[in-house]
């Protein structure tokens, strides 16, 4: 009777053990392609992620405001003081020109003075660090400004020239004084809706309604001060702008 060979069970039993390692390395190998798998989405996901500064600071505004998380920021208040001395010394010049005529000194000193200006709101605004949920545009809004009174002025001219005696009132400075009235009151709404503090929305409805009054005060002064009523407008403005400067500077 022939003995069984052990080397034949042997063979037989490693054999499935080499398919099950098999097997196993496989099965390993399919998990780790499976892990590659999900994680190459999340890779291709973070690239659609914005990389500008800008877009990122604007997206979190609206988020802000979606949640009515968004705080209360102070404007570029420094602005005022601008304002006040750059108006308040323009605005007689004008009205040098206006009586006396538009000599050369006088022309000269209005380039100099709005260069001056310009360049001071420009170093001012690049100093101030916006809120992320912006402001209103200034060049805009001065755009605006400007444009009402230069409509205004166009239009009252061939009325002034149609009716005797109206030229020699100030009524197209009240005029003026008006459109500027009402600009602030609009720029104050407009810093409501960009969450700017309410000292500063305050700032400019009060600057409108000082303007207003002033506006229709100057056909009330004295013949010989109507013949000022720009400089006293330009004056009186820039009076408000640096009392707007000192309050703000010390919140």
């Amino acid at each position: 009777m022939t003995e069984p060979d052990p080397s034949a069970n042997g063979g037989g039993t490693d054999a499935p053990a080499n398919d099950g390692g098999t097997n196993a390395g496989a099965s390993s190998s399919d998990h780790g392609s499976g892990t590659d798998a999900e994680a190459t989405p999340s890779l291709a996901a973070s690239d659609d992620v914005p990389s500008d500064p800008e877009a990122l600071r604007a997206e979190l505004g609206q988020i802000k405001r979606a949640v009515g998380l968004a705080e209360s920021h102070p404007y570029w208040w420094r602005m005022w003081l601008v304002e006040g001395l750059g108006v308040a010394l323009l605005f007689p010049l004008f009205n040098v020109g206006f009586v006396y005529g538009f000599s050369i000194p006088v022309v000269g000193g209005l380039l100099a003075v709005f260069a001056g200006h310009q360049y001071a709101l420009y170093r001012v605004q690049r100093a101030y660090d916006e809120p992320t949920t912006g402001i209103p545009d200034w060049g805009r809004w001065h755009l605006g400004f400007f444009a009402g009174l230069f409509a205004w002025i166009v239009g009252l001219s061939p009325v002034l020239d149609a009716v005797p005696g109206l030229a020699e009132t100030p009524l197209i400075w009240v005029g003026a004084g008006i459109v500027m009235g009402v600009a602030f009151f609009y720029m104050g709404q407009l810093l409501g809706a960009y969450h700017i503090r309410s000292a500063d929305r305050n700032a400019f409805y009060l600057g409108g309604s000082w303007l207003l009054a002033v506006s229709a005060a100057l056909p009330w002064l004295p013949d010989t001060v109507q013949d000022w009523a720009f400089a006293t407008l330009g004056l009186a403005y820039g009076l408000y702008c640096l009392v707007a400067y000192v309050v703000l500077a010390r919140r």
